[in-house]
Order: C-alpha cells, then structure tokens, then sequence
C-alpha cells in the first residue's frame, strides 16, 4: 500500500469510480502502453489524498462497479 498517486496519474482512460461516503474509489483502467490495471485507489475528501488500496487479482479496463450496503464491488 503507498500514499503515493504517481501510477495512478498514469492511468489515462476506461477506469471506474464510486461515490461511498467521503471516499471516491477508482479501480482499473488502461496505461498509455494500452495495457490494463490491476490498481484500486481511494481519495479521502475530508483529508484530499489519495491511498492506495489493496489491488484486484486480475487487471481490468472498461470495467464497471456498484455500491453494496458498505462495500464496493
């Protein structure tokens, strides 16, 4: 995990993102070299900063997520 948003910036396009609360989560999305990512992100409002999160098993763009009662899948 690292509070750094360099790879995240890397990202350029068919990522997702939620709404849970004061977070924003972004998942996934394609790097300039047109591979996917594997990276989950979350942005906290109340301290605007970004956190990486744990990354997803597989890689994945143009990928879509929903909101469960206090989850995000």
């Amino acid at each position: 995990i690292s509070h750094s948003p360099v790879l995240m910036f890397r990202i350029i396009q068919t990522c997702s993102f939620v709404n849970l609360g004061d977070y924003i989560y972004l998942a996934g999305g394609e790097f300039p070299d047109g591979s996917a990512s594997r990276n989950v992100w979350r942005f906290d409002q109340n301290l605007d900063s970004w956190l990486e999160m744990v990354p997803m098993n597989v890689s994945r763009s143009e990928l879509g997520m929903t909101l469960l009662p206090y989850a995000v899948v």
